[in-house]
């Protein structure tokens, strides 16, 4: 025999539900946003890679900022802002360990005397 699921008859989660419902709806009846992307390469004389994004109107919605042609002490940091230019995410590469930095140091064996060459 299977298990049947009915809906819960609360008002509550028939109110919750419907209003879930409508804001799918208006979220459907917004048109599509549409945005400019353009690409910005070192060559100024800000030294950032990043990418500048314009919404309909032509106004800067956010950017994206890569410092690390910049400076070497933020190596990597990409800075995602918005169009005033505050800074709203920053994401950094996960460091790698190098190989000998990991490695742990064995103790020096020392020489019998009993072996020879």
């Amino acid at each position: 025999m299977s298990t049947r699921i009915h809906p819960s008859s609360s008002d509550a989660a028939g109110r919750a539900h419907r209003r879930r419902r409508a804001a799918a709806a208006e979220r459907e009846r917004r048109p599509p946003a549409v945005y400019t992307v353009w690409k910005r390469s070192s060559m100024g004389f800000q030294g950032t890679d990043g990418f500048c994004v314009y919404d309909d109107a032509g106004r800067l919605a956010f950017r994206v900022d890569n410092y690390s042609r910049r400076r070497k002490l933020c190596a990597g940091d990409l800075l995602l802002m918005d169009g005033q230019g505050t800074p709203l995410l920053s994401l950094r590469p996960q460091q790698r360990k190098t190989p000998w930095s990991t490695r742990r140091r064995l103790p020096r064996l020392r020489r019998s005397s009993r072996c020879s060459r």
